[in-house]
């Protein structure tokens, strides 16, 4: 007041859209500069409008009031990954980063993809404030190494909340090899039940699903092997015959390796003394 003191003032902060619902109402004074403090942070996971009103008396009996409307934003950014997804992913070709990010007044977000340094990056800001912001960018990943990279994204809105969230995914693009150690190569047996032994070995997979082929036909498939380590199989009721077998093993990433046949032939005898393995001869045993 220009010409008498003020005598009492009070403020009040309303709810914009109903405002007999106050949230806080107090005294200023001038021992305080006729400054408050509202502690808007106790209304968890608000997102509303207020309205900020002031009235003020002075000595006289005059009275004057003054408001103004602004956001109340406690609510923090979400973000939505959809791939890679939170759950550890396994990629040896390309893809397509997909995450969501949301708020109601959403203007800065970033994301980082790294390794022991940062592969790829990128970053959107919005100096209006938007609602959402989609990531639809390419992970280039025939130009990364074989590995396990960290992805962070970060979002923050027009209040200064944040979110960040991080996931890893795994390039493989290398395939297992794999070793057929029995029944040997060129081996003659008169067995009929043999015991398939064979070992996988990956560079990144702790466990790999394996198909056991015999004459082109698969024997077995989806057997559990743990890298490194010597897996079997049997195979009942094999007869007279030439026979050729294969492994097959898939890691995480889905990667296959080239199976390379080895031949194998019961015991048989050349009664008709032709040098030749054929149906006019028997099998020893």
């Amino acid at each position: 007041d220009n010409l008498v003191d003020i005598d009492n003032a009070t403020y009040y902060f309303l709810n914009a859209s109903d405002t007999s619902h106050e949230f806080a109402v107090g005294s200023l004074n001038a021992s305080a500069n006729w400054d408050a403090v509202w502690n808007s942070s106790s209304y968890i996971d608000a997102q509303w409008n207020v309205t900020f009103k002031v009235i003020a008396n002075d000595t006289l009996g005059n009275s004057y009031s003054t408001n103004y409307t602004f956001t109340l934003d406690n609510v923090n950014p979400t973000i939505q990954l959809i791939t890679p997804p939170v759950e550890m992913q396994y990629y040896n070709n390309n893809f397509s980063l997909n995450a969501i990010v949301q708020d109601y007044t959403l203007n800065y977000t970033n994301y980082s993809l790294f390794i022991s340094s940062v592969e790829q990056s990128n970053l959107s800001s919005y100096p209006s404030n938007t609602t959402t912001h989609t990531w639809n960018d390419l992970v280039n990943v025939s130009g990364l190494s074989d590995g396990t990279y960290n992805l962070t994204l970060f979002a923050e809105d027009g209040a200064a909340n944040t979110k960040t969230v991080s996931t890893q995914f795994t390039v493989d693009k290398t395939s297992p090899i794999v070793t057929l150690n029995y029944p040997d190569a060129n081996l003659r047996t008169s067995a009929t039940n043999l015991n398939f032994n064979w070992t996988a070995v990956d560079s990144i997979a702790a466990l790999m699903y394996c198909n056991v082929t015999v004459n082109e036909r698969d024997v077995i498939t989806n057997v559990l092997c743990a890298n490194n380590t010597e897996c079997s199989y049997t195979i009942n009721g094999l007869t007279w015959a030439d026979y050729t077998w294969n492994v097959s093993c898939a890691d995480n990433a889905s990667n296959v390796n080239i199976p390379s046949g080895s031949a194998f032939i019961p015991d048989w005898a050349d009664n008709d003394g032709d040098d030749v393995h054929n149906n006019l001869d028997k099998l020893i045993g």
